[in-house]
Parts: C-alpha cells; sequence; structure tokens
C-alpha cells in the first residue's frame, strides 16, 4: 500500500494501521448506508460495486484499487453527509451547483 494512501486513511479513521480489509470493509460498509439513504441513479451502480468487493479477497486488491475504494467510500460519505437525502430523490441540480462552484475556484487564488 502506498504511503500516502495509508497516511490518509489513517488521517481520516479512528485506526493506527490501514491495510487492505480495513478498506474493503469500510467501502463496503459506507457503500451500503449509501443505497440504503439514497435515491438517486447511482445507488444500483453502487450496489453492485459493494457486491463484487463483497466477493473479492482483500488480498487480492492492487494499490490502485484501494485508492479507488477509498476515494469512492469519501465521496459516499460526503454526499450522506452533506447532500439533502430525507428519503427523496437527491437533487442533482444541487450536487451539479456545487461542482461548479468548486471547479469555478480551483486555481483561482482570489476566491
Amino acid at each position: 500500500m502506498t504511503d500516502q494512501l495509508l497516511d490518509e486513511v489513517v488521517a481520516d479513521g479512528d485506526k493506527s494501521f490501514a491495510d487492505s480489509e480495513y478498506i474493503r470493509d469500510w467501502f463496503i460498509d459506507v457503500g451500503r448506508e449509501y443505497v440504503a439513504q439514497a435515491d438517486d441513479p447511482t445507488t444500483e451502480q453502487v450496489e453492485a460495486l459493494v457486491e463484487h468487493f463483497e466477493d473479492t479477497e482483500p488480498a487480492d486488491l492492487d494499490d490502485e484499487t484501494l485508492a479507488l475504494l477509498w476515494t469512492m467510500g469519501s465521496i459516499f460519505r460526503w454526499m450522506l453527509d452533506e447532500l439533502p437525502l430525507q428519503g427523496e430523490t437527491t437533487d442533482p441540480e444541487w450536487l451539479r451547483q456545487r461542482l461548479q462552484l468548486w471547479s469555478g475556484t480551483v486555481g483561482d487564488e482570489s476566491q
């Protein structure tokens, strides 16, 4: 596992270490929570990913896949914490506006 990924996992989590199993299991847990609470077109795809990685041995995951799982899990966690998920369809316009705002400020030090 790369040092950068390990540093990020340890910084975000409550553990002093992280391994393939920890990252995979965390992704599965966050993915399940996302599927249970979100109602948008991505939930079926997320559910398929969760099922795939449930059936994948942690030792079979390379560093790139682990980094992607950590990134996707972090995005799901952010969406669960920040998007207006209230048993209704998430608001894609809300997300689009946030992404436009973010993309407009990247690299612009005046904002």
